[in-house]
C-alpha cells in the first residue's frame, strides 16, 4: 500500500475520527490548564559573588547551586515569608525559587516566583540579602579566627611585660636582675610589635577584599509570568492527534476502506465504467455510461446487465441508463441491452454481468461480497459504476433498505435457459 493511498484511508476516510481525538487533545489541554495552572509573578535579584571571576560554565554553576542552598534552607524560607507577612507551604513555595548564573560571571540572579507580586518581591530581596551576609561571613572567616589568636597572643604578651615592668619598679636599679629583665621586656616588646602589625595588616585586607553584595534589588513585578495554555493546548493537541490516528491505523486495518478509481480497479479484479452524473439533466455522461455498459455487456457476450450495491435500491439508477439512448440507435442486427437493478424476490438469469455501483470511498468488504456473488451463482464482473456520496439520506428509507437485504443476498437462478427477470432474493 502506497504512501498516499495510507494517507488518504486515515485521513480522508477515517478523518472524523481523527479530528475528534484533536478536538478532544485540545479540550482535554485547555482543561488541565484551567484546573492547574495559577497566575504567578516572578521578582528577581542580582548579586555578585566574592573571589576570583569563574573560568567556565561548571564553575558558574558551581557558585549559583552554592547560593540557592543557602536561599532555599526550610529557616530562611520560613524567616522570609514571616517577614512579608504571609504563610506558605515550604516545600511548594521552595520550588519557587531559583538561581542562575549570568553568562559564565560571577554575577547571579536569584528568583522567586509567587502568585503575590508584593510576597516575590519581599522573599526574593530578604534571601538575596540573607545570601550576602552568609556568604561574606564564610569568606571572613579564617581571618577573624587568625586575628582573635594575634588578639590572644598580643594580650599575653602584654601581660608579660606589665609583669616585668612590675618587677623593675619594686628593684633597685644596682639589683643584680635587673639586666636580665630588662633584655627580656626589650626582647617581648618586639614579639608586640610584631604582632601588633600582623594584626593590622590582616585587618587592612579584610577592608580591601571585595566580598558578596546584592547589586540589584528586586523590583515589583507588573506583569505575570507568561500563559502556559499555548503549551498545554499544543500538548494535548498532539496527543490527541496521535491517538486518533492510532485508532484510524486500527479501524483501517480491521475493517479497510478502499480509495479512489485504482484501488476500486485492483480490488475487483473489472474497470471503472464511469461516474454517474448526480443530476438526472446530465443526459450526454448518462449516455455515455449507457454506451460503456454496452460494450462491457457485449464483450461478456450477455444482454442483461445487474446493477447491485448491497444496500441501496438501485431501481431509478437503472431506469436512467436502461432509457438512455442516442438518436438513431436502433438497429435491427443489434442484440437487446437490459439494464436491472437487484430487487429482492427476483431470479436472475446465471450468464448476466454484474455491475457494481459504489461511491468513491467503499468498504473493502462490499467488493468481497460482489466477487462472491459472481463467483457462487455465475454471473460476470463487468465493472462498477461510481456515484457520488449522498451527504443527506432520508432515514426512514434507508431503515428500509437495510431490513429488506437483512441477510445475505443470494442470487436465484432460473433452470430455463432465458432470463426471466434480473434479481436479488434474501
Amino acid at each position: 500500500m502506497e504512501i498516499r493511498e495510507a494517507a488518504q484511508r486515515i485521513f480522508r476516510v477515517r478523518g472524523l475520527v481523527v479530528l475528534a481525538f484533536l478536538v478532544a487533545g485540545l479540550a482535554a489541554g485547555y482543561g488541565v490548564h484551567r484546573e492547574l495552572e495559577t497566575t504567578t509573578y516572578t521578582a528577581s535579584a542580582r548579586l555578585v559573588m566574592s573571589g576570583s571571576v569563574p573560568q567556565d560554565s561548571g564553575w558558574a554553576a558551581a557558585l549559583a547551586g552554592t547560593v540557592e542552598g543557602i536561599a532555599t534552607s526550610p529557616d530562611r524560607i520560613s524567616a522570609a515569608l514571616a517577614q512579608a507577612g504571609v504563610t506558605r507551604d515550604i516545600v511548594k513555595f521552595t520550588k519557587g525559587v531559583d538561581t542562575q548564573s549570568l553568562s559564565d560571571s560571577s554575577v547571579l540572579e536569584l528568583s522567586v516566583t509567587d502568585t503575590n507580586a508584593r510576597v516575590a518581591t519581599s522573599v526574593a530581596n530578604t534571601l538575596a540579602t540573607g545570601a550576602v551576609a552568609t556568604l561574606n561571613a564564610e569568606q571572613n572567616e579564617p581571618s577573624d579566627q587568625l586575628l582573635g589568636q594575634l588578639d590572644g597572643q598580643i594580650t599575653s604578651v602584654t601581660a608579660t611585660i606589665d609583669g616585668i615592668n612590675a618587677r623593675l619598679a619594686e628593684m633597685q636599679p644596682s639589683a643584680p636582675e635587673v639586666p636580665t629583665l630588662v633584655a627580656q621586656r626589650a626582647d617581648l616588646t618586639q614579639q608586640l610589635t610584631a604582632l601588633i602589625t600582623k594584626h593590622a595588616d590582616i585587618q587592612q585586607q579584610m577592608v580591601q577584599s571585595v566580598g558578596a553584595s546584592v547589586i540589584s534589588a528586586a523590583g515589583t513585578p507588573l506583569l505575570p509570568n507568561p500563559s502556559r495554555l499555548p503549551l498545554d493546548l499544543i500538548l494535548g493537541g498532539l496527543a490527541g492527534l496521535i491517538l486518533g490516528v492510532a485508532l484510524a491505523v486500527l479501524l483501517e486495518t480491521l475493517r479497510p476502506t478502499l480509495v479512489g478509481r485504482d484501488a476500486i480497479e485492483q480490488a475487483l479484479g473489472a474497470p471503472v465504467l464511469g461516474i454517474l452524473p448526480v443530476t438526472a439533466t446530465a443526459s450526454a455522461e448518462v449516455l455515455a455510461l449507457n454506451a460503456r455498459l454496452r460494450q462491457a455487456a457485449e464483450r461478456a457476450r450477455t444482454a442483461t446487465v445487474v446493477l447491485w450495491n448491497g444496500d441501496d435500491d438501485l431501481s431509478d439508477v437503472a431506469l436512467r441508463l436502461q432509457s438512455a439512448k442516442a438518436a438513431g440507435s436502433r438497429s435491427a442486427a443489434r442484440p437487446t441491452f437490459t439494464v436491472r437493478a437487484a430487487i429482492p424476490g427476483e431470479v436472475i438469469h446465471p450468464r448476466s454481468g454484474l455491475v457494481v455501483v459504489v461511491p468513491p470511498r467503499v468498504p473493502l468488504h462490499r467488493i468481497e461480497e460482489a466477487e462472491e456473488l459472481c463467483t457462487g451463482e455465475g454471473l460476470f464482473p463487468l465493472g462498477a459504476i461510481l456515484r457520488p456520496r449522498r451527504r443527506w439520506r432520508r432515514e426512514s428509507r434507508r431503515k428500509e433498505v437495510k431490513l429488506e437485504v437483512a441477510k445475505k443476498p443470494q442470487l436465484q437462478v432460473e433452470e430455463s435457459g432465458e432470463p426471466a427477470s434480473a434479481a436479488l432474493v434474501s
